[in-house]
């Protein structure tokens, strides 16, 4: 396990009232929804039970996502910690996305090969955390591929329009 340096960043995620106030909004007005058409009872029961089942899939993601902590290495490769509590080395994919009130991260872990990812609210973290991830995104420093001296690879600038 790589030791930590003291140019070490590290960004601890919590748990988001945003995203959950959302969910629970969407979800709620996905219930009307049926009820309001005047669709049969069985046709509501079915799709409440659709909608319960990804309402509990949306929530437990948004829980684990508050288990997170992500640290960006002066140098190397960025972690990742679940809520195992390990640190797992991480290549990000390009699937990643930046807005000014939600980033989706999409890591893949080196050594497990496992796919994962988060979507982290505005609210999630402090503002000086928020900036930095967003900072790490566009610069390309949670990628593997890039520079010791932090620079984004080249290739990385020909890929954007």
């Amino acid at each position: 396990m790589p030791t930590v340096q003291a140019s070490d960043c590290e960004i601890r995620i919590r748990f988001s009232r945003l995203g959950a106030a959302i969910l629970a909004a969407f979800h709620f007005v996905a219930l009307l929804v049926p009820i309001a058409m005047g669709l049969p009872r069985i046709q509501i029961g079915v799709l409440t039970l659709i909608n319960a089942l990804v309402f509990g899939y949306a929530w437990r993601n948004l829980r684990e996502a508050a288990l997170l902590s992500l640290r960006l290495p002066g140098e190397g490769v960025p972690e990742v910690r679940g809520a195992d509590g390990e640190w797992q080395m991480i290549a990000t994919l390009g699937e990643c996305r930046d807005s000014s009130w939600m980033v989706t991260l999409v890591w893949r872990e080196l050594a497990s090969g496992r796919k994962a990812r988060a979507a982290i609210l505005r609210d999630a973290c402090s503002e000086d955390d928020w900036r930095r991830l967003r900072i790490a995104l566009r610069w390309g420093c949670l990628s593997p591929t890039r520079s010791s001296d932090g620079a984004r690879p080249a290739s990385a600038h020909s890929q954007e329009s």
